[in-house]
């Protein structure tokens, strides 16, 4: 999912790190797949793209702490420094709000969106249904 200050995109297409470069400057990003693999593809192409044009104000990972520590040390071993690491949110969502239930941590996410000064946005069911199908697509026989 993707936030600009007034629209909210969900980008297809294979493969999914790709879309972060078309984002419109001052998209949020929200990265949450259902596989780490494409979690950290993406997040690694959003810090990329902040290398090059510094205009992604909110990069948000759904997940742990050890999650993220663990997406730290494979991005610092790729060459980005703690710096950089820093520009990612995880886990996402308000400090005080608590659970792990996925409404809660829509409306938290939400949340911290709003106060970040993200303009309130619909995600349609066809947009919705088009990253399904992206998420599908996007998939290599192992």
């Amino acid at each position: 999912l993707l936030m600009t200050k007034r629209s909210l995109f969900v980008m297809p297409g294979p493969p999914l790190r790709d879309a972060v470069d078309d984002l419109p400057a001052g998209a949020r990003v929200l990265v949450m797949t259902h596989r780490h693999d494409d979690d950290f593809a993406i997040v690694r192409a959003a810090l990329e793209r902040l290398r090059r044009r510094d205009d992604l104000p909110f990069i948000g990972l759904i997940g742990s702490r050890s999650k993220w520590n663990g997406f730290q040390r494979r991005l610092q071993a790729l060459g980005f420094g703690p710096s950089e690491c820093q520009r990612v949110v995880c886990p996402i969502g308000l400090a005080g709000i608590a659970g792990k239930a996925p409404a809660v941590i829509a409306v938290s996410v939400a949340a911290q969106l709003l106060m970040l000064g993200a303009s309130p946005v619909c995600l349609s069911t066809t947009a919705a249904q088009g990253a399904r199908k992206a998420l599908s697509a996007d998939r290599v026989p192992r």
